[in-house]
């Protein structure tokens, strides 16, 4: 489910959004002491790496998300990433997408998802719309600790190109305090190249 110039600006927009969506959120998701992360609002940041099969290059990225249920069981995030290949100043890029979230409560820690996302993506020499749909399984293991993986198809809308692939994320997060957690993914996609991310969860 994971990848903003204006990161203020998002940050901004997401503060007056959740105060519209309050009524529909848990007042205090902390109080209910669960590791999962669907259904809640939270804020998280990260740094992340993809191995380039075939390359000695590896890119880079920093990201932010910030999730906001709007309905019973559907949520809205806001993904922002900036990646880059060091050495390569052509090769630096910039996504912003929104994704909506679908996911049911199937009872011992289970809730099952689906989604879709569109974005837009521009680098020096490039850019285009983007879209994507996937779904997956998040899995309470303890209040503490949670996992999740998924599956995802990512296209853009124009034709004969090569940006169609599929991915897989397998992600583990733990709560330190009922409130502020880490994450950790690692990521295969279509054609061999790997991902490893990283970085902090605030629910609020």
């Amino acid at each position: 489910m994971n990848t903003i110039t204006k990161i203020v600006g998002v940050l901004a927009a997401a503060v007056a959004a959740s105060s519209v969506f309050a009524q529909t959120a848990p007042e205090n998701p902390a109080s209910e002491g669960s590791s999962g992360v669907l259904g809640y609002r939270y804020v998280e940041a990260g740094f992340g790496l993809v191995d380039i099969r075939g390359t000695s290059h590896d890119q880079e990225a920093t990201g932010l998300t910030v999730n906001l249920p709007v309905v019973a069981n559907i949520d809205v995030a806001l993904d922002y990433s900036y990646n880059w290949i060091k050495g390569h100043g052509a090769a630096h890029s910039n996504t912003l997408d929104v994704s909506g979230i679908y996911y049911l409560d199937a009872g011992k820690g289970l809730k099952p998802f689906g989604g879709v996302t569109v974005g837009r993506y521009w680098a020096p020499h490039d850019a285009r719309y983007t879209w994507a749909t996937f779904a997956g399984l998040e899995y309470q293991v303890t209040t503490a600790l949670s996992v999740s993986g998924s599956v995802g198809y990512n296209s853009d809308f124009k034709r004969g190109n090569d940006a169609d692939y599929w991915d897989g994320t397998v992600t583990g997060r733990y709560f330190f305090t009922r409130q502020i957690g880490a994450f950790l993914s690692a990521s295969l996609f279509e054609g061999g190249d790997r991902g490893l991310a990283g970085g902090v969860t605030y629910k609020f």
